[in-house]
């Protein structure tokens, strides 16, 4: 486990070099200021800092916890900037919040507890791994030229937010289940309905939620719910539709 106490001259550097990268190449909202710092908040910019891979040319910026790997983000606000968050090892987001991501892809051997955090991305949220929802919120909006959001199936949340002004579509996986234990929100904007389909025409997917929702403006076709019966009245009650197979 990284710790404040524990921080290496090679991290000092790495930092020092991150940021002159990040300057040449437009990354600087990721490195924000934050004048003195104590030594937690210490480390968690040189643990951005050393995480953070940029490409010459800032083409395909990621933050990567590695295999092996043990971060904690503590309370530490994290602007990713569309980058994709990849966890191979072990990460508690704890009471941070992340936001600005672009894909996060937890993998096969990697863990993330999502303690209270506030998570926000605008594209794929990919699990392979394990995903211990805690108390945390997720939220999936408009962001980084992503159209399309996809949740890998038997995905555990705690409160999840879907949110669209562009007609984006969210994709659940075929024949399995996602639940959200909390809050479901599912909002879309007149005109351009948020999208809910299945990742295979024709084959629904699943979604268990709570009586605790928020459906308005969504097109829905190829997924049913489980438990609680989502937006219960006709679609024209939630300015939505229903496109068939539900």
């Amino acid at each position: 486990v990284l710790r404040a106490s524990h921080l290496s001259l090679e991290l000092r550097r790495q930092m020092h070099q991150m940021r002159h990268m990040g300057s040449q190449v437009g990354q600087t909202d990721f490195f924000t200021r934050l004048g003195p710092m104590r030594p937690a908040q210490q480390l968690r910019q040189l643990l951005c800092c050393s995480l953070l891979c940029l490409s010459p040319l800032a083409q395909a910026a990621q933050l990567q916890v590695g295999a092996g790997s043990r971060v904690d983000f503590g309370d530490a606000t994290v602007r990713l900037g569309c980058a994709d968050l990849h966890v191979n090892g072990s990460a508690a987001a704890s009471a941070s919040t992340l936001n600005g991501i672009a894909t996060l892809n937890i993998g096969a051997a990697g863990g993330l507890q999502a303690g209270t955090a506030q998570v926000a991305l605008s594209g794929d949220f990919v699990r392979s791994g394990s995903f211990d929802a805690g108390g945390s919120t997720v939220s999936i909006m408009d962001s980084c030229a992503h159209s399309i959001s996809r949740v890998s199936g038997g995905t555990v949340f705690n409160h999840l937010s879907v949110t669209s002004g562009t007609g984006k579509t969210l994709e659940l996986a075929a024949g399995q289940s996602t639940t959200v234990l909390g809050q479901l929100t599912l909002q879309g904007a007149q005109g351009r309905l948020l999208r809910l389909r299945s990742s295979a025409a024709g084959t629904a997917a699943q979604l268990s939620a709570t009586a605790q929702q928020s459906v308005q403006f969504v097109d829905v076709a190829d997924n049913r719910a489980t438990s609680e019966v989502l937006a219960f009245g006709k679609p024209d009650q939630f300015q939505s539709q229903a496109s068939g197979n539900l």
